[in-house]
């Protein structure tokens, strides 16, 4: 029996042709389905055409757009296929996550590093792979792309060129799919997936928010992941989102009035990419860091201390430079990549309630 599924179209590459300042999308959500015709296989398809543009262009309330979208709906399709940017589909994923969660039906993220119309394009490939994912019945938000499937909170571009430019960040990787025709492998059980920032026994723990704990074990620990959207959780969209999330990346001899510049700025939450497990210059440092951490947590602004590094996650129990700055009331970002951690952030401090 055929399936419903409903593709929302917003842009990005692979709805892109040449302009006269570079590439631009015009193409839409229903031309891109002209073009791959064997996607008629999977059901019957809607189109939904939410935006055309750049992905370096979207922000935060589009991504308020595209959930309400798929909420609205999720009682009438099976399935859902959202074409997007590369460049910043990362953080469309995790804000999708974690907007959507417990949603019961597959929603699937893709896009392509060449345009549709390219001379071998990997576009047709990537929406064989995500109309697969979107078909299947695995609840959850997904990103299908370059025959990887992963989930949308664990999804990192680590390639400004190459076609296979996505990898998952601080859990497996959630599935595989056939560039010929799309068919779909699970690598990992629904059920069992460990969850970004949780060792994997701690796989059924439910979530528990990241909290600031100054001197507490718990605000060194990585900050626990509940189970997949649509996975033991009933399904709670949330929309709000508190923007002011700034990040700011260390470099040797950057000054600590960077964060006292930001929460003076308005900003209610500073993301620190610091060194290896996640440290910062501490008082052996003419730039010692710890001071403004602690003036930050004293006006009730969080302080999340994440790595620079692609893998591996960010660990304030190791240390001393993370040890001291969790005990100044420093956050751990555990597995989470930069680019889930900051919608997660965002609805966290919408759900907290502003100043």
């Amino acid at each position: 029996m055929g399936k419903h599924i409903c593709l929302l179209a917003t842009g990005g590459t692979i709805a892109c042709e040449e302009g006269a300042d570079g590439l631009r999308p015009v193409l839409t959500g229903e031309e891109l389905l002209r073009a791959v015709p064997e996607l008629a296989r999977c059901g019957e398809i809607d189109v939904i055409e939410l935006c055309s543009l750049d992905s370096s262009n979207l922000l935060p309330m589009h991504w308020q757009r595209m959930a309400q979208a798929i909420a609205e709906r999720c009682g009438q399709y099976d399935g859902f296929v959202l074409t997007h940017g590369t460049d910043t589909m990362g953080y469309t994923a995790g804000a999708l996550y974690y907007m959507l969660r417990g949603i019961g039906v597959p929603v699937a993220l893709t896009g392509s590093m060449l345009p549709l119309t390219a001379a071998g394009t990997d576009a047709r490939a990537n929406l064989r792979g995500a109309f697969a994912v979107a078909a299947s019945g695995r609840a959850g938000v997904y990103q299908a792309f370059a025959g990887r499937v992963i989930s949308g909170n664990a999804v990192k571009k680590v390639d400004s060129t190459a076609r296979d430019a996505f990898r998952s960040i601080g859990r497996p990787q959630a599935g595989t799919f056939a560039l010929a025709d799309g068919a779909l492998t699970w690598q990992v059980s629904e059920e069992a997936q460990p969850q970004a920032g949780t060792a994997p026994q701690a796989e059924t723990v439910p979530r528990a928010e990241m909290q600031s704990q100054a001197g507490a074990s718990q605000a060194q620990a990585a900050p626990q992941e509940g189970p997949d959207a649509g996975t033991q959780v009933a399904f709670a969209p949330r929309f709000a989102l508190d923007e002011r999330v700034a990040v700011v990346k260390l470099v040797p001899g950057a000054e600590p009035r960077l964060l006292t510049a930001l929460a003076d700025a308005g900003y209610r939450a500073v993301i620190i990419e610091g060194y290896g497990a996640g440290g910062v210059p501490t008082a052996a440092s003419p730039k010692n860091f710890l001071p403004a951490i602690a003036a930050l947590r004293a006006c009730g602004v969080r302080v999340i201390c994440a790595t620079q590094c692609t893998t591996g996650g960010a660990h304030l129990d190791t240390y001393e430079m993370g040890v001291l700055a969790a005990r100044c009331g420093a956050e751990s970002a555990g597995d989470l990549p930069l680019e889930a951690l900051v919608p997660k952030t965002m609805l966290e401090l919408a759900r907290e309630g502003g100043r």
